[in-house]
């Protein structure tokens, strides 16, 4: 089954035509040079993620059917038990080309990053919703939603603005509650030692936190 998606019109250069193709799982060929490594932990994410979205990126094959990218997403749909996948083939490429595309399409979406104050509204708009699935099937854990949340909470309205600390007090404690919260309820029974919010996935300039989690929570490929 197939189904051609057609260019952009543009006064310009135009994009390749696009034919999308359902092809069973076991006629793909992983790339066993392949770079890019996908844990137990990613592998599950893209599972669910399937599960609650669906299928909605095809994987990039070559002619002879060797995957180039979406690894990560095939391990995922066999986990599932999914019989057939949506396939594009990458057929204009030489060898060099598909080798340095394959680590182009998964490092180009490292660079990105998160704005912290529309991530954060987005998620406080989900939080709010009716919603028939988990936040978490997003690729964040508990406690990142709820920082990105809280980082829309504003400074101290009487608080010198030229004083970084005064406006960050109040966030780190509230971001340290809810991250002991959270580390608890990964580990039940389990007492947090640590309540200071030392996450990598966080940095701060000033009083505005900036959310570095692209790199680690992309779910390409």
């Amino acid at each position: 089954m197939s189904r051609s998606i057609s260019p952009p019109r543009s006064r310009g250069r135009s994009a390749r035509a696009l034919t999308v193709t359902y092809r069973a799982v076991a006629s793909l060929i992983l790339d066993s040079k392949n770079p890019r490594r996908h844990d137990d932990r990613q592998i599950e994410q893209l599972a669910r993620s399937i599960e609650t979205f669906g299928f909605n990126v095809p994987v990039l094959i070559s002619a002879d059917s060797q995957v180039l990218a979406g690894h990560g997403r095939l391990a995922a749909a066999t986990g599932l038990g999914l019989r057939d996948v949506p396939t594009i083939t990458i057929d204009h490429l030489n060898e060099a080309q598909r080798r340095a595309f394959a680590i182009a399409d998964n490092a180009l979406a490292t660079k990105a990053e998160w704005d912290p104050i529309l991530l954060g509204e987005q998620f406080a708009l989900l939080s709010a919703a009716d919603l028939d699935f988990d936040l978490t099937v997003t690729g964040f854990d508990v406690a990142e939603i709820d920082l990105a949340i809280q980082g829309l909470t504003p400074a101290t309205p009487d608080a010198d603005p030229d004083d970084a600390s005064i406006q960050l007090r109040p966030r780190q404690a509230r971001s340290c509650t809810n991250f002991c919260a959270a580390k608890a309820y990964r580990s039940p029974g389990q007492a947090p030692t640590d309540c200071t919010p030392r996450s990598p996935r966080i940095r701060a300039h000033s009083a505005t936190p900036t959310l570095r989690l692209a790199r680690s929570k992309s779910l390409r490929n």
